[in-house]
C-alpha cells in the first residue's frame, strides 16, 4: 500500500468515499493538496481530507478506509504520514474531531491526540468532540 497526495485523476474514486462536501469544493482540496490517497495498486483503499482550521491549523476534516483493511494499522499509517507531511511544513499542532457517540476517538487518543472541547452542531443528536495532538519536532 501506498500513501500519496491526491491527484485529480483520483476524484471519481475519492468521491466514493467522500459525499460529505460538494464535489466542485473536493476538487479544490484535491488542487490544494489536502487529500492523502492510501491505494494498493491503482485501486483506492482509503483517504484522508484536512483543510486549516481558523487558517492556521491544520484539521484531519475525514479519514475513511475500506472495511477490510481498518484495524490493521493502515489509519494508524496514514496519520503518522499526514502529521509528518504536517511537522515537515512547520506546524506545531494538529487537530481533528469525531461525534461523541463514534468510536473514533479510542483511535484518537491511542494516537496521542487529547480532548480540547466539544459542541453540539445542529442537526447533530451527539457532540463533536475536539482532538489536538502537539507536534514533536522531526529529531526527537
Amino acid at each position: 500500500m501506498t500513501i500519496e497526495i491526491a491527484m485529480p485523476a483520483d476524484l471519481p474514486q475519492i468521491r466514493e468515499y467522500d459525499r460529505h462536501i460538494p464535489e466542485d469544493r473536493l476538487r479544490h482540496c484535491i488542487r490544494q493538496g489536502q487529500v492523502l490517497v492510501m491505494k494498493e495498486g491503482s485501486c483506492l483503499r482509503g483517504i484522508l481530507r484536512w483543510s486549516l482550521f481558523w487558517q492556521t491549523i491544520p484539521f484531519a476534516d475525514l479519514i475513511f478506509l475500506d472495511c477490510p483493511i481498518r484495524g490493521q494499522g493502515w489509519g494508524s499509517r496514514m496519520m503518522a504520514h499526514w502529521e509528518a507531511g504536517m511537522r515537515q511544513a512547520g506546524y506545531s499542532f494538529v487537530m481533528t474531531s469525531t461525534q461523541a457517540d463514534e468510536t473514533a476517538w479510542l483511535f484518537y487518543e491511542k494516537l496521542g491526540y487529547r480532548q480540547i472541547g466539544s459542541f453540539l452542531p445542529p442537526e447533530q443528536e451527539a457532540p463533536e468532540l475536539m482532538y489536538g495532538k502537539e507536534m514533536c519536532s522531526s529529531h526527537e
